[in-house]
C-alpha cells in the first residue's frame, strides 16, 4: 500500500468514475489525489512540478501508447496503472511493451473491476521514496571489550563453550 505521504494522479474522462476513484482510494487510505478529466488537465497538473507515486490512466487504449511513453520519461510520475477494455492477451502485450520501453507499469486492469481489484493492483506498488542511510552504531564499551565479545559469538556452529 502507498505510504501516507504519497500522491496519486487519476485521469478519467468521466466525472462519475472520478468520484468513484476518489471514494475507493480513500477507502484504501490514499488521500493525496489529483483528479483530471482531460489530458490537458494532466499536463497542466504535471507542469506545476508536483511528483506522483502513481498515475491511474482510466479508459486507456492502444492509441494512447505514445502519450504514456512520454509521461513515463518525465521524472514526475513513478508508476502507472492502466485501466481499459483489454483481454488477457492484450494485457500481456501491454506489459511486454512497457517492459521493453522501461515504463514502470503495474498490472493492467480490465473493465469492469472493483475495489478488490484496485487494492490488489496497489499492493504491487514499489515504494521508491528515499530511505536515509543507516548510521554506524556507536560503541558504548572500549573497542577491546567489543572485539572480545565478538569472539564469543563468532564460534563455529556446533561448538559449545567448554567442549
Amino acid at each position: 500500500m502507498l505510504p501516507a505521504s504519497r500522491r496519486v494522479l487519476v485521469f478519467c474522462p468521466h466525472h462519475g468514475c472520478l468520484q468513484q476513484f476518489a471514494i475507493w482510494l480513500n477507502r484504501l487510505e490514499v488521500y493525496h489525489l489529483s483528479l483530471c478529466t482531460s489530458i490537458e488537465e494532466v499536463e497542466a497538473t504535471l507542469a506545476n512540478g508536483q511528483r506522483y507515486s502513481l498515475f491511474i490512466y482510466d479508459d486507456f487504449s492502444r492509441e494512447d501508447l505514445d502519450h504514456l511513453q512520454r509521461l513515463a520519461h518525465e521524472a514526475s510520475i513513478e508508476q502507472f496503472l492502466l485501466i481499459g477494455g483489454f483481454n488477457e492477451q492484450e494485457r500481456l502485450d501491454l506489459l511486454r511493451w512497457a517492459w521493453s520501453r522501461r515504463v514502470p507499469l503495474l498490472p493492467v486492469l480490465a473493465r469492469p473491476f472493483g475495489l478488490a481489484h484496485l487494492r490488489q493492483a496497489l499492493a504491487a506498488l514499489v515504494d521508491y521514496s528515499v530511505v536515509e542511510p543507516r548510521t554506524k552504531p556507536r560503541l558504548q564499551a572500549a573497542p577491546d571489550a567489543f572485539n572480545a565479545s565478538l569472539s564469543d559469538v563468532a564460534r563455529p556452529l556446533g561448538r559449545r563453550a567448554g567442549c
